[in-house]
């Protein structure tokens, strides 16, 4: 669970949690309460890829820790059309499609402003993998880092030019190494302060570089220029990584701090706060939620 905001409906808005319990137990994995330094709470492995049909039983489970839910953000690569909103016993749960959302996260807002988010496996995934990766989200070890002789696995955070050739360090860029830390307002947004916010996972920027602009691709189109006040880390290893034909410039006039403007081939222009990687959890989720404009107002009764 993320955060609960003060603005919250009192006892009587809603039930403590969605009342029907579910048809069929679903097949989740979630980490301890306690697991608050991870921004994956844990991993669903649906039956299909009907979001409509999957999500009750899903969400009657998580309103033991959410209580009653109103939204769900989700990755509509993943799944086959979904409706705008469905009734989950009795109540209204927002469905919101974001093709920013790699490697298919899901988040789930309870209506006192906390937060799940979830790996969904695909519902196709051959059920020896799909057991492996359930028990690796839900787990509060630390997070063993790749191999390189294990390609398939993620990688280290590493300089660009472990993504690929040199002839290939161009947009659109290869797999990224890790889902990049990232949540977005709607498109109808941009006269707010922020579009977004990014909470990277170190102080080298540029290295997880070509993870930010993936996700931003289909907001942003190919970036062309990003403005940023860069550390020295972040510029010593952009000297060693290979062209990318993205132009990395100081921070713009009356830029303000802790923000990057990004500008995109064709004019599209997104501004992101940027988190610093050693803010503590329960802080960054608290101000990318912020940025992103879940928390500011009550959310809808219907």
């Amino acid at each position: 669970m993320r955060i609960r905001d003060d603005h919250r409906p009192g006892p009587a808005a809603a039930p403590a949690r969605h009342q029907v319990p579910p048809m069929y137990t679903p097949r989740l994995r979630m980490r301890s309460r306690s697991s608050a330094d991870r921004y994956i709470d844990g991993a669903w492995w649906p039956r299909s890829d009907d979001l409509a049909a999957e999500l009750p039983d899903l969400l009657a489970v998580l309103s033991v820790r959410l209580g009653p839910v109103w939204r769900v953000v989700y990755d509509a690569s993943c799944w086959a059309q979904a409706p705008a909103r469905i009734t989950v016993a009795g109540e209204t749960v927002r469905l919101d499609s974001y093709h920013f959302e790699v490697w298919n996260t899901m988040y789930v807002f309870g209506r006192d402003a906390s937060m799940l988010v979830l790996q969904v496996i695909p519902a196709d995934t051959d059920e020896h993998l799909a057991h492996e990766s359930l028990m690796a989200a839900a787990s509060d070890a630390p997070e063993p880092e790749a191999a390189p002789e294990a390609p398939e696995r993620p990688r280290h955070i590493t300089n660009h030019q472990a993504m690929g050739a040199p002839d290939q360090d161009r947009q659109p860029f290869d797999i990224p190494t890790r889902t990049p830390r990232l949540l977005l307002r709607a498109h109808e947004s941009h006269a707010e302060l922020f579009d977004g916010a990014w909470w990277p996972r170190t102080a080298n920027l540029t290295a997880e570089l070509h993870d930010l602009i993936s996700a931003l691709t289909p907001r942003l189109g190919r970036t062309a220029r990003i403005s940023f006040d860069w550390n020295a880390t972040s510029r010593n290893q952009r000297r060693i990584d290979h062209p990318d034909d993205v132009d990395l410039q100081a921070p713009d006039v009356d830029q303000l701090p802790d923000t990057m403007h990004l500008v995109g081939v064709d004019g599209i222009h997104l501004t992101l706060l940027v988190i610093a990687a050693d803010t503590p959890a329960d802080v960054a989720n608290a101000q990318l939620l912020h940025a992103a404009g879940r928390v500011t107002h009550h959310p809808p009764t219907g």
